[in-house]
């Protein structure tokens, strides 16, 4: 089993961020229906109360006229990206996403091509959407449930408080620069059609054709895969125990407020460990930036 896990963790990286920022006080950001934002230069977003997050477009990088519709860390200085809904398909200049009246997130083109639109499977009427400090952006329902979460969709990452059922999947990206999906899956598979177990599998796809291949590392009896508050991986099995595919030292601690995300990588070498210490303007910083060059094993 040690060995299964350490080559889970060969792809799915743990990543820890430790910001020096003063508290800020929490607003009300909730995105009213009819709001919109557009694919410019002033890059204007929904953002978290905290400020941690932010939901907007993201210029893809090489590019002047593509951009990704995108969650990312908003206080760090790379703004790394942990949702995006249009890997596959950039949109253009001038391209919008707005909260509709019939409770969507609609990604539409300067020519009018949809682009994307999440789902309202039960016709609820919309309330308004908001970007959380969790980083999961949610719209909900007049009667205060969830129309839909990002978290319900992820691409290839996981937050705190984030849980990956049965139904749901982790597809790498095809490069740290390229938003398309990789070769890389993280998904459930039924052990057989008798009965409602489930395997978490690591498998390889076709880039292009979307092929699965076998899996080549196997989790089995699991439910649920969970991301604690603290940068934990769990897993729940079908009786509800539930067990840590973390140990102590896989993830970093540290005594500061921190970042936490698990990223299913998109190649098969796995980057340092990484904690970075970041000022915002006015503050001085007393530490240089720490890098670890330590691999997960």
């Amino acid at each position: 089993m040690a060995s299964a896990i350490a080559l889970f963790y060969y792809h799915l990286l743990v990543f820890v961020i430790t910001l020096l920022v003063p508290a800020i006080a929490q607003v009300n950001t909730n995105v009213s229906v009819g709001s919109a934002l557009f694919a410019t230069d002033d890059n204007s977003t929904w953002t978290s109360p905290s400020g941690d997050f932010s939901f907007g477009f993201r210029r893809l990088p090489g590019q002047q006229d593509q951009f990704l519709l995108a969650i990312w860390f908003a206080k760090i200085p790379d703004k790394t990206i942990v949702w995006s809904a249009n890997g596959r398909y950039p949109a253009e200049r001038e391209s919008k996403v707005e909260l509709n009246t019939a409770g969507q997130l609609v990604l539409i083109a300067p020519s009018g091509w949809e682009l994307w639109r999440s789902n309202n499977n039960e016709n609820h009427q919309v309330s308004n959407g908001a970007m959380l400090d969790t980083g999961n952006f949610v719209i909900t329902s007049k009667n205060s449930s969830i129309i839909w979460n990002s978290f319900d969709e992820p691409t290839n990452t996981m937050l705190p408080t984030q849980v990956l059922g049965f139904a749901r999947s982790l597809l790498s990206t095809m490069s740290e620069k390229s938003f398309g999906v990789g070769k890389f899956q993280l998904r459930f598979r039924q052990q057989n059609i008798s009965n409602s177990s489930y395997d978490l599998i690591l498998n390889q796809i076709a880039v292009y054709t979307q092929n699965t291949y076998g899996a080549y590392y196997t989790e089995h009896n699991v439910s649920e895969l969970i991301m604690d508050k603290s940068g934990y991986l769990l897993v729940k099995n079908s009786l509800g125990a539930i067990s840590n595919l973390s140990s102590e030292g896989e993830v970093l601690r540290t005594e500061s407020d921190s970042y936490y995300r698990a990223t299913l990588d998109f190649d098969a070498l796995p980057p340092p460990v990484t904690v970075a210490l970041f000022c915002i303007p006015g503050l001085k910083q007393l530490d240089d930036e720490i890098i670890l060059d330590e691999h997960l094993d």
